[in-house]
């Protein structure tokens, strides 16, 4: 199953209410935690358990990578003090809440592990809400075992991924990107678009150079462009071409005026042949 994250900036949404009920379901397999606790090496309080809840915080790069880990695991090792570690088989399953709804976890762009929902506030506040739902705990048990399944056993996590993602999902996978990728979807669609173009060579430097200068940035360095394009987009020098055309006023067009008709245009983009190793950046791997 896919790890379930219910946000909301909104207090008195009923999301605690909800790990609260799902506990009285699952009782003794099932257990809440704070991110606190799920940093511990030791993990026989809860590796056990079939409903592992993590309620409110931010998540550390280090513990997604052991939420993603943990989700897709079948088998894992129990640590306890003073006990040596055992192989046991694993199956449980994640629900993280947070008050943070768009910062409080990274996603990659390709990720699919988890199913973040904007939990909204309730119409009229009920202090009495989860002891009437227990009341009716057996009723709604019964209608999960007998009802009709909807959506087929298809991935490792059972649901297309479709099926889950939602508009939240895509909003923390923007927030998520890193700069240079931004900066790379940015810089390629506005050379393309000055350009009336779908692709253009350009070198590592001229590219670094294009985003001191016309974005202001400091912090990525020559070597980091070549690292992104090597290990995130698969792009690579073209090792027959050293010498080619580049676009030279991408962005600094000045009023144009024909002297034919009067029509007032951007200047045209001028071009110029400079030697050196040039990347082929295509507008369809950055969109």
């Amino acid at each position: 199953m896919p790890i379930l994250c219910l946000v909301s900036e909104e207090r008195n949404t009923g999301k605690t209410t909800f790990l609260n009920l799902l506990r009285c379901i699952f009782q003794e397999n099932s257990i809440q935690l704070n991110f606190s606790d799920f940093e511990s090496d030791f993990n026989g309080y809860y590796i056990t358990k079939l409903l592992i809840c993590l309620d409110e915080g931010e998540i550390p790069k280090k513990e997604i990578e052991k939420l993603k880990q943990l989700s897709t695991s079948d088998k894992q090792q129990f640590k306890e003090k003073h006990i040596k570690n055992e192989q046991i088989d694993f199956f449980g399953k994640f629900i993280l809440c947070s008050n943070g709804k768009n910062d409080f976890i990274k996603i990659d762009k390709k990720e699919n592990r988890f199913c973040v929902i904007d939990v909204p506030k309730l119409a009229n506040e009920n202090n009495k809400l989860l002891a009437e739902m227990k009341q009716q705990t057996n009723a709604f048990v019964y209608e999960l075992l007998t009802r009709e399944i909807i959506h087929a056993d298809k991935t490792r996590f059972w649901f297309d991924y479709q099926a889950y993602e939602t508009k939240q999902t895509k909003i923390i996978k923007e927030d998520s990107r890193q700069e240079i990728d931004k900066l790379f979807q940015l810089f390629v669609q506005e050379v393309c678009d000055l350009a009336g173009e779908i692709e253009f060579y350009m070198t590592q430097s001229q590219i670094h150079d294009n985003f001191y200068t016309q974005y202001n940035n400091k912090t990525i360095k020559v070597s980091d462009v070549e690292k992104y394009l090597k290990n995130e987009k698969n792009i690579f020098t073209d090792a027959n071409r050293r010498k080619s055309p580049i676009l030279k006023n991408l962005r600094d067009p000045q009023p144009f005026i024909n002297q034919k008709t009067g029509e007032i245009t951007e200047k045209p983009l001028k071009t110029e042949n400079l030697n050196g190793k040039y990347y082929l950046l295509k507008l369809s791997d950055f969109i």
